[in-house]
C-alpha cells in the first residue's frame, strides 16, 4: 500500500501548500494531491488557490511524488482544458501526474453554492455521470491525437495541436455511490472513495466487478489522524483487506507542516513508506 498526502488548501497561501508538498516528499509519502474549488466559502474558508496553478508549482518543487487534483471538476471545466492541463502537468513532473476527476456538485450538495455564485446550473446525478464519461472519452481522444468525436455534451472537430502526454496520466474517478463506482470501474484507470462511506466494501466490489478483471487502482481518502497511521489499527486492517493501493491522508493548514514529518516517521517506522 502506498501513502499519499491530500492537501486541503483552504485559507492556505500557495507558498505554504508547496512547502507542505516538499515536506511530504521528504517524509517519504508517495503522492501529493490537492482540491479543485474556486471559492473557499464552500469549505468554510475565505479563499482557496486555483488547482492547476498550484499543482504546477508542486510539480516543479518536487522530484519523486505523484502529483494530481483530487478531484478536478468535470462539470465546470471543458474536457479539452482538463486534457491540456493534465498533459502539461505530466510534462512538468516528467511522468508523475495523475488526473483525479469528479462529477461536481448536485443541487442538494453544499458545494453547489459555488455554482450558484457563478450562475452555473447544478445538474442531476445522471447528467453529471454522463458528462464524466464523455469527458474521459474526449480527454483520451485528445491524448491519442484523434481529431473527431461526436457526443451528447462535447464534440471534437478537426482537433489538432493538443499536447499528447507520453505516457498518458492515469485517470482516477471520485465516486460516492454505486452508479459512479460502476462507471469508474468501467471507464477509468482507478477510483477514489472516502473512508467514511458506510458502504465502502460494496462500492469497492462494484467498481472491481465493473472493471471486468482489468487492473483498477483502488484509492481511499481518509483523515490525517493517528488511527490511520498504524497498520495495527482496525481501520488500516480494513484497508488491507480491501486491497487498497493508495491511502490518501488529508492535511489542512491547522495541522502544521510538522504533522507531515511526524506522520511520515510513524508510517515509515513500520516499513510502509517508500
Amino acid at each position: 500500500m502506498l501513502f499519499d498526502l491530500v492537501i486541503n488548501p483552504t485559507d492556505v497561501d500557495p507558498a505554504t501548500v508547496v512547502d507542505a508538498a516538499r515536506a511530504a516528499e521528504r517524509a517519504g509519502f508517495d503522492g501529493v494531491w490537492t482540491y479543485d474549488h474556486l471559492s473557499g466559502a464552500v469549505l468554510d474558508g475565505s479563499s482557496i488557490p486555483e488547482v492547476w496553478t498550484t499543482l504546477g508549482a508542486i510539480g516543479a518543487a518536487t522530484s519523486r511524488v505523484t502529483v494530481g487534483p483530487l478531484v478536478a471538476n468535470a462539470t465546470t471545466r471543458h474536457p479539452a482544458a482538463l486534457a491540456v492541463a493534465a498533459a502539461t502537468l505530466q510534462q512538468i513532473t516528467e511522468g508523475r501526474a495523475m488526473l483525479g476527476l469528479g462529477a461536481g456538485a448536485g443541487p442538494e450538495s453544499p458545494f453547489a453554492d459555488e455554482l450558484t455564485m457563478l450562475g452555473v446550473e447544478a445538474k442531476s446525478a445522471a447528467t453529471r455521470r454522463a458528462i464524466v464519461e464523455e469527458v474521459i472519452g474526449v480527454i483520451r481522444h485528445l491524448w491519442r491525437g484523434d481529431a473527431d468525436l461526436v457526443g451528447q455534451h462535447f464534440s471534437l472537430h478537426d482537433a489538432s495541436g493538443f499536447i499528447r502526454p507520453d505516457p498518458p496520466p492515469a485517470i482516477i474517478v471520485g465516486a460516492n455511490g454505486p452508479k459512479m463506482a460502476a462507471l469508474a470501474g468501467r471507464t477509468s484507470d482507478g477510483v477514489n472513495f472516502r473512508s467514511s462511506d458506510e458502504a465502502l466494501e460494496d462500492l469497492v466490489a462494484t467498481a472491481r466487478a465493473a472493471a471486468n478483471s482489468r487492473d483498477l487502482l483502488m484509492t481511499i481518502a481518509c483523515p490525517l489522524v493517528d488511527e490511520w497511521l498504524s497498520r495495527e489499527h482496525p481501520n488500516r486492517q480494513r484497508m488491507a483487506s480491501l486491497r487498497v493501493d493508495r491511502l490518501m491522508l488529508t492535511w489542512t493548514g491547522d495541522h502544521g507542516i510538522s504533522s507531515i514529518h511526524e506522520a511520515g516517521e510513524l508510517i515509515n517506522s513500520e516499513g510502509h513508506l517508500s
